[in-house]
Formats: C-alpha cells, structure tokens, sequence
C-alpha cells in the first residue's frame, strides 16, 4: 500500500515538474537516483557513524 502512494506522488511530482517546464519553454535539469537494498545511514559525510 505505501508503495503504491510513493509511486503516485512520483508520478505526480514528475507530472508537475513538466507542465512547468513546458510553461516557461526552457527543460529542467532531473536527477533520479535508484539505489537498491541502501538503508536510511548509508548515505552521508559521516560514512553512516553518527
């Protein structure tokens, strides 16, 4: 079930994110970052030791 929102507002945030950018006639720098089996800790400057 959360899965399926987290995919919706994806969806509607990528939506959003392209009507503006056809508004204003110029295209957004995107990023998407996919990362598998990474915890909340494993990203970071303290190399996850807090």
């Amino acid at each position: 079930m959360a899965f399926g929102k987290q995919i919706i507002h994806s969806i509607l945030a990528i939506a959003t994110v392209l009507a503006v950018a056809s508004a204003s006639g110029s295209k957004p720098n995107i990023v998407v970052i996919l990362a598998d089996d990474a915890g909340y800790a494993d990203f970071g400057f303290t190399d996850g030791a807090l």
